[in-house]
């Protein structure tokens, strides 16, 4: 279920913060910049000379309700921009162009912005599993584990 906002009020008209399309295509613009310049969707704000403005949620809402107004290819691009320029900085990290610079943040940096893509995490160890399913895969391993050591200690004399 959809998490709300608790400053959420139904039948707010005033929750509509972009008025118009092209609002929405500046604010879209703004957003692919901000993106592409290295910053996490989360840090994302947006106004304008009208007095509209919105974050990242608002405008991701718009972009699910209207997918055609925003062409997904224009987020890819940005996101591997993104992407590019967090891994060059890393790149020139690790040839010493960057003095003074710090790889533990850096890799901080790539873990949280790239959490998404599971950035820094070994295949074999990301569970495949929901935190509900992994304690039902325990709870069964318990009682396996169990059931053989009662069966061994019958065999035993």
């Amino acid at each position: 279920m959809k998490k709300k906002s608790p400053f959420s009020r139904p039948n707010n008209e005033n929750a509509i913060q972009l008025k118009d399309k092209e609002s929405r295509q500046q604010a879209y613009k703004a957003f692919l910049l901000h993106v592409e310049g290295g910053d996490p969707l989360e840090s994302f704000v947006y106004s304008n000379e009208k007095g509209e403005h919105c974050c990242w949620k608002t405008l991701k809402k718009y972009m699910e309700e209207s997918p055609g107004d925003f062409p997904s290819i224009l987020m890819d691009i940005a996101m591997a921009k993104r992407y590019g320029y967090w891994f060059n900085i890393g790149r020139n990290l690790s040839i010493g162009k960057i003095k003074h610079g710090s790889p533990v943040t850096w890799s901080n940096i790539m873990r949280n912005i790239f959490k998404e893509i599971g950035w820094d995490k070994d295949e074999t160890t990301q569970s495949k599993f929901t935190p509900e399913q992994e304690s039902v895969i325990k709870s069964l391993f318990e009682q396996i584990e169990k059931l053989q050591k009662e069966a061994k200690e019958k065999k035993s004399p």
